[in-house]
Order: structure tokens, then sequence, then C-alpha cells
């Protein structure tokens, strides 16, 4: 049968513009709503996302092609072809409807992306996601071969739904890695790459599930052993899948830090260090990094030279400032700098003791006081007490919060001095500006 004829035979004739429709309508309700404008690898993927619409449908196709292959098994069998030809053949009208629902969703979110400086969406996803689809139309061809056509549908259509999309709520997070619905999560921000091992991962499940459609279709003897086979195939690629990602990486984050050679560092006063998709925003980001940068040395903060957006960039000499979206606001930006200028590393003295760590409590306040430095007056701080006394500290003179700073700068690197209030300080400067 010619495949213009297989298609009109075929439940993918009716499915295909229904889940175009679907995809299309849920991607920009759902999906671009929370985007991150301007980043490809964000768009890209955020599609992961969309499997949970066109796997079940993809499933749910093949599921029926293998129902009517079923129904003429001993034609097949008599059949001088190779067995994988027409169970390959069946399989395009299940591929037409992933390609049509991956499709509207590519032109619902792709869109959010454009002028982004990559120039183009991460094909390494959108290749895993065609996988993805593969393997579940395998499984869902394997259904209908096996059991009659009102099993294997409803089987193959809440099954692949399930599997897709209840794993990443599952403890522990790493199972969430193996069939690929982590993959949203890879690079929400801007520091982060899709991680080879997310990507693997579902390549392996989903290179089992074709092996077990494989072997249904040229499996001649006992219909139990072929059933036990292809069980077997696809445990495999399950515990591979689960190998390669339960020691690696046992939160299932999906993604890697970003190499920071793609950051480009430039300008004075301080040198910042941006991505390339927050380069066409540099000078107001600049502008408002010094800003914050010079309000903070006037209470005695000092600040580095270079300012890095990634919180990954080590190096010395440098301020990370976690600036992890192409267009932060003035608020966001004020906010960072102030909270990785006073950041305060627990101390070994107090691993595994918190109390051990005298001066822990009034990290708040200094926090608070930090945002109120550089003209945040919404401080996000949850306590009110730790607000209420960086409000008393910035009521004092710039010397006398300078050395209150100092002091509980320097206590919170041991465990010997407590939090030091900002009455012994009056003296240490008799008026001044505020």
């Amino acid at each position: 049968m010619r495949r213009p004829a297989r298609l009109r035979v075929s439940a993918a004739a009716c499915l295909a513009p229904l889940l175009a429709a679907w995809c299309y309508v849920y991607a920009r309700e759902n999906v671009l709503t929370f985007l991150v404008r301007g980043d490809w690898p964000a768009a890209t993927g955020a599609l992961a996302v969309m499997l949970c619409c066109t796997v079940p449908a993809t499933a749910t196709v093949a599921a029926w092609e293998g129902g009517r292959h079923r129904a003429i098994a001993a034609t097949l069998a008599a059949a001088a072809r190779h067995p994988l030809v027409p169970a390959a053949r069946a399989l395009v009208p299940a591929g037409v409807v992933a390609a049509v629902g991956m499709a509207a969703s590519c032109a619902a979110v792709l869109p959010a992306a454009a002028g982004g400086p990559l120039g183009a969406p991460v094909f390494e996803l959108i290749g895993v996601y065609a996988v993805i689809d593969v393997g579940y139309a395998a499984v869902g061809y394997t259904l209908g071969r096996l059991v009659p056509v009102a099993i294997s549908l409803p089987a193959a259509l809440l099954g692949s739904f399930w599997c897709v999309g209840f794993p990443r709520a599952f403890s522990p997070m790493w199972i969430g890695d193996i069939d690929g619905g982590r993959l949203e999560d890879c690079c929400s921000t801007l520091d982060r790459l899709p991680a080879p091992r997310a990507l693997i991962a579902p390549l392996l499940v989903a290179a089992g599930m074709v092996a077990a459609g494989a072997v249904v279709a040229m499996w001649r003897g006992r219909r139990s052993w072929s059933v036990a086979a292809a069980t077997g195939c696809v445990a495999l690629g399950v515990v591979l899948a689960a190998g390669a990602v339960r020691d690696a990486d046992p939160l299932g984050d999906a993604g890697v830090a970003r190499p920071v050679s793609a950051m480009t560092c430039a300008g004075t006063r301080p040198t910042l260090c941006l991505w390339p998709e927050q380069e066409p925003r540099r000078q107001s980001i600049l502008a408002s990094v010094r800003t914050a940068s010079e309000r903070l040395r006037l209470v005695g903060v000092s600040v580095p030279a270079t300012v890095s957006v990634s919180p990954d960039d080590h190096r010395p000499g440098r301020l990370d400032v976690p600036l992890l979206y192409p267009d932060p606001s003035r608020a966001d930006i004020l906010t960072a700098v102030a909270d990785a200028a006073v950041t305060v590393h627990e101390p070994a003295c107090a691993a595994g003791d918190p109390h051990a760590w005298k001066a822990g409590p009034v990290i708040g306040t200094v926090q608070a006081w930090a945002h109120l430095a550089v003209g945040v007056t919404d401080t996000g701080s949850t306590w009110r007490q730790a607000v209420t006394a960086a409000r008393q500290v910035r009521d004092r003179p710039l010397a006398v919060q300078a050395a209150w700073y100092r002091a509980n700068t320097a206590a919170l690197r041991g465990c010997t001095a407590g939090p030091q209030p900002v009455g012994a300080f009056t003296q240490a400067s008799s008026g001044g500006p505020r």
C-alpha cells in the first residue's frame, strides 16, 4: 500500500490535525508564558513538556497499526520480505503524528527565542525528543501485535502518558532522567546546558523499546517467548539508563554548568563578564552593577574590579553575581550584587553543628542591610526582625555602618564571637553622611 493510502486508512489522519491544534494552544498557554525570552537552549529544553502530548498520540497510532498487522499475521508470516519492512512502514503514520505535534509545539515556543545570539535551537535536544517518540511508537506497535485493539489502544495511551509524565515526580529524583522527563529543566537559566548523561539515558531506553518491537516483529516461535524477550530488551535499556544517571547525579539535574569561556568581559569600574544573550543589554546592566558597587563601597563593603554573572566562575579577583536571565531588572541586579558582596560561608568549626556558629543569626541582618545600602527597599527577607535591625543600622553614620559590617564579618568567619550590635560602634564616628 502506498504511503498516502496508508495514511488515509490510519488513525493518524484524524489524530494529527487535532494533536497539532492541541500542542500549539497548550504550548502557548502553558510553556511560552514561563519561558525565558531570547534564550535558545531554554526554549528548546521547554519543549520536553510537550512529550506528554506527542508520545501518547504516537504510541496510540502505532498500537492501531500493530492491531491491523495482528489481524493479518498469517499473511505477513508468509511474505517474502523481511518482517521488519512492514513493521517499519506501519510506523510511518505514527512518525507523521509525532512530527506534526512537535512541529506545532516548535511553532508556538521557538519564536520566543528569536533574536538570541546563538541563532538556532539545540538540535541535540530535538533529536532526543524524536528518538523518544520512536521508542514509544515501537512499544505501541508491539502492544498492537500482541493483544487485541480494545486492550492495546488504551494501554498504549495511558501507559505512555504515565511513563513520560510521572517519573519526574518520583524519589529518588534521578528516576526522572531515565525517560527524559527532566530535560525541561536542563537549560532554564543562562548558566546551564544539557548534561550528556541526561541525553544518553532516554536514548538507551528508546533503543530498548525499538529492540523489543523488532523482536516481536521477527519472532516466529511461541508468543510467550517473544513477550519475555521484548520485556528483557526494555528492562535492559532501563537498567543501562539508570546506571548512566544514578551515580552521576543522584539529584536528577539534567543540566551541566556552561563554560565560563563563553562569557565576554568588557568595561571598567568594574569590568563586567556577561553571557552572549545579555550582550545587547550590557550598558544597562553595567550601569546598575556600577551603582551597586559604588554604594557598597561607601559603607565599607569591598567589590572586586571584575564582576562575573556566572555562579560558577571561581577565578580569583572576581565577584560572582548570578544574573541568570537575558534581561534582569535593575532591582534584581542591585540585589544580586549586594548578596554576592556580603556572602559569608559557614566556617569549618560549625560543620555538623549549626549552634556552634554563634554569629550565624546576624546573616539575615547583614543581607537586609546590604539590600538597603544599594537602594532596594524591598529586601525580600522573611525575617521581620532582621529587616528592622538592618534599618536601625542604616540610620547610623556611614563610618559606623562600615565598622559594624567589618566586626560582624570577622565574627562570621569563626565560632568564638557572637553578633556585634550596632550600638557598640556609636563612638566610631561623631557624625557624617548616611
